[in-house]
C-alpha cells in the first residue's frame, strides 16, 4: 500500500509540472540520442581523412561519409519491417540477441588477434 502511495504522489508531481517538462525531457533525450549515434559517424570520416594518403583525404571523406549514412538509413527498413510484422516487444527482443551475437563475435575475433599476434612474435 505504501508502494502505491507514493507511486500517485510521483505521478503527481510530474503530472503538474505539465507540458513544458516533457517537452524538455524529449528534447533532452533526442539530443543525446544524436550525440551518440550521429558523433561517431563523423569521426568515421575524421579517422579515414587521417589515414588517406596525401592528395585523397576529400575523396576518402566523402566516401567514408556517404556509406556512413546509406548503411544508417538502410538500416532502418529491416528494423521496420520486423516492427511492422512483430510488434516492438519482439523487435526489441530480436536487438537484443543480435547485440549480444555481435559482442560474443567480436571478443571471440579479439581472443584470435591475440593468440595469431603472440604466435608471431614467439617466432
Amino acid at each position: 500500500m505504501h508502494s502505491l502511495n507514493t507511486r500517485s504522489v510521483v505521478a503527481e508531481a510530474l503530472f503538474s509540472m505539465g507540458k513544458l517538462f516533457v517537452q524538455v525531457l524529449i528534447v533532452a533525450l533526442l539530443f543525446i540520442l544524436g550525440v551518440c549515434l550521429y558523433g561517431p559517424m563523423a569521426l568515421f570520416g575524421m579517422v579515414a581523412t587521417e589515414l588517406a594518403p596525401p592528395g585523397l583525404e576529400g575523396r576518402l571523406y566523402a566516401v567514408t561519409e556517404l556509406s556512413s549514412q546509406v548503411g544508417g538509413f538502410l538500416a532502418g527498413f529491416p528494423l521496420s519491417a520486423l516492427l511492422v510484422s512483430y510488434g516492438w516487444t519482439s523487435t526489441l527482443w530480436i536487438l537484443e540477441v543480435a547485440v549480444v551475437a555481435v559482442v560474443v563475435v567480436n571478443v571471440a575475433s579479439l581472443v584470435i588477434h591475440t593468440r595469431t599476434r603472440q604466435a608471431k612474435k614467439e617466432e
